[in-house]
């Protein structure tokens, strides 16, 4: 465990393999609380940098789904043994409705810029873009682990444009979502049966919850499944081509 306590009345509890807990430690730390982060030992330095710099306190435990939610729920024992009366809120990274809709203003960000894109290459452009009047968009990809961020999108991208296509993408080490989409049944186990998969792709190791899945059997109309070498060839790709590092 690392970073400061503090004498906050409000805590907020998440896991995560990093983006959702730093997304938490700084909405925490803006709220004037405190932010209580669990993450695997296997994230990656860069991320848990990330939640210490927002002031949150770390947790490290093993990298499975039950050693997360057993850490969470000791942290929240131990909270409120510590002050009792204090108010301990836990955020789940992905199985949460409104966690879900935030996610999906993603899907408005991209639609907006292309249709502002359209507009800025046509020579009789209108003042003022319309997301939802933009139809030229054919398909969205969204990386996927507990699906979360793929169900936000694909209901928002789906309530103004019927016709796209939204996609999936994990790893073939870890494509619980394509096998949960193939038999009718979400998976909580990945290829081998392994909980831990051996995967470059640390933030889509998780499965779907019932929530997540039951949004994507409605709305996703695929996954795209890449192997390792795929990954890394397009990892070396965008960093050199568009100097950009990725995921």
């Amino acid at each position: 465990e690392t970073g400061n306590s503090s004498h906050n009345k409000s805590y907020f509890i998440t896991h995560s393999s990093g983006n959702h807990g730093q997304a938490v430690a700084l909405a925490a730390k803006n709220a004037g609380a405190a932010a209580h982060i669990i993450v695997p030992r296997t994230a990656p330095k860069s991320k848990i940098a990330g939640i210490i710099e927002y002031g949150a306190t770390l947790h490290i435990c093993e990298p499975t789904l039950k050693s997360r939610e057993e850490a969470c729920a000791k942290v929240e024992r131990d909270l409120k043994i510590k002050g009792p009366g204090c108010t301990v809120t836990f955020i789940h990274p992905f199985d949460n409705a409104l966690v879900i809709c935030g996610q999906g203003t993603t899907a408005l960000e991209i639609i907006s810029q292309v249709g502002e894109a359209m507009q800025n290459g046509c020579e009789a452009s209108s003042s003022s873009t319309s997301i939802s009047d933009v139809r030229s968009l054919g398909a969205i990809v969204v990386p996927t682990g507990g699906g979360g961020m793929l169900s936000g999108i694909a209901m928002a991208a789906k309530a103004l444009n019927p016709s796209i296509k939204i996609f999936g993408a994990e790893p073939a080490a870890a494509n619980d979502v394509a096998r949960g989409l193939a038999t009718g049944q979400r998976q909580t186990l990945h290829v081998g049966n392994v909980v831990t998969p051996n995967t470059i792709a640390d933030g889509l190791m998780t499965f779907t919850s019932e929530r997540t899945f039951g949004v994507i059997q409605k709305f996703v109309d695929g996954v795209i499944e890449v192997t390792e070498e795929e990954i890394r060839e397009a990892f070396q790709l965008v960093f050199e081509k568009m100097k950009i590092v990725v995921e």
